[in-house]
């Protein structure tokens, strides 16, 4: 197991993390060390584990928040998914029902739009 250095709010630690786990273990101390350095600067007070605590809780805040985004943008998905197969089956009953067809592209173009924000917030997540 590797050992890196990783420096958070301005102080340095050593941490054994898995082969191949090296750079999103680097990218996750950025984000911790990024709000660390804002709490660094408002309280010049704070021991080093309460700006570790404090930090981490900050941004176990942002990923909940975040993964209520993804559930509700899931929801919603098979819901239009769901609103889109019905308006298909109306379509194949009757052909001439062009609101049937505008109602299943809308939902089309909304299912889109809706998959973007999901996969964007996905990746945010991983991120983070």
């Amino acid at each position: 197991m590797p050992d890196i250095n990783l420096n958070i709010g301005g102080r340095s630690f050593a941490v054994a993390c898995p082969e191949g786990e090296e750079a999103s273990l680097e990218a996750a101390a950025q984000i911790l060390s990024a709000d660390a350095r804002t709490l660094v600067e408002q309280s010049k007070t704070l021991s080093e584990s309460q700006m570790l605590l404090i930090s981490g809780l900050m941004s176990a805040d942002r990923a909940i928040s975040i993964q209520e985004d993804l559930k509700k943008a899931e929801v919603e998905i098979n819901n239009l998914k769901l609103k889109i197969e019905e308006g298909s089956m109306e379509k194949s009953i009757d052909d001439d029902k062009l609101s049937s067809s505008n109602l299943t592209t809308e939902l089309y173009e909304r299912l889109s739009k809706l998959s973007l924000k999901a996969e964007s917030l996905a990746d945010s997540l991983e991120k983070k």
